[in-house]
Formats: structure tokens, sequence, C-alpha cells
């Protein structure tokens, strides 16, 4: 299948920056609070997940904490990191706010 003439790139992008755009329906206030509720969920699952590691981190004596290559100063820090690993596989950043500064 041939077509009379290339479509050149230039003509392409232009031609799909006037599409209209639909824009999403208004979400319902009952919709965001439904929301709000399941992130205020999500938050307070990961806090606890990461005060449990945190304990067991805790638990460990000095010469295991060495071998796992961890010290007790960093055990709060650790224990974040790891309850918020998911951000990391999925591309998002997690890093504190002193360490954006950086």
């Amino acid at each position: 299948m041939t077509y009379a003439r290339p479509i050149a790139r230039k003509e392409f992008v232009s031609d799909l920056r006037t599409l209209p755009v639909a824009s999403p329906p208004p979400r319902s206030l009952g919709g965001r609070l439904i929301d709000l509720g399941r992130l205020a969920l999500l938050a307070w699952n990961h806090g606890r997940l990461a005060r449990s590691s945190a304990r067991a981190l805790t638990r460990l004596n000095d010469h295991q904490l060495r071998d796992i290559g961890i010290n007790r100063g960093s055990i709060p820090e650790v224990a974040r990191a790891a309850a918020w690993a998911h951000l990391t596989v999925a591309g998002l950043d997690h890093t504190s706010r002193n360490d954006a500064r950086r």
C-alpha cells in the first residue's frame, strides 16, 4: 500500500496539536472524600509497617546490624525506606527534603 505523498513530521505534530482534548468529568465530593480516606489508610499502613520494621531492627545487636550494613542511628531511615520501597520500584522518588537540597 502506498500513499500519494509522505506526511512530514512537522505537519503530523501540528495536526495532533489541533485535535480537541476531552477533559475528565468533574469528580463528586463523595469520590474525593473516598480517595482521601484511601490515602489516609495507605499512609497509616505504611507508618505501621515502618514502626514494625524499626522495632525488629532495634532488637538486633550491634554485630548483627553491622553484618547487614546498618548502624543504630540509621534504623528509622532504613525502616521508612523499607515501608516505601514500592515507590522506588515504580520509579518515584521518596527522598527527604534535606537530601533534595544537597
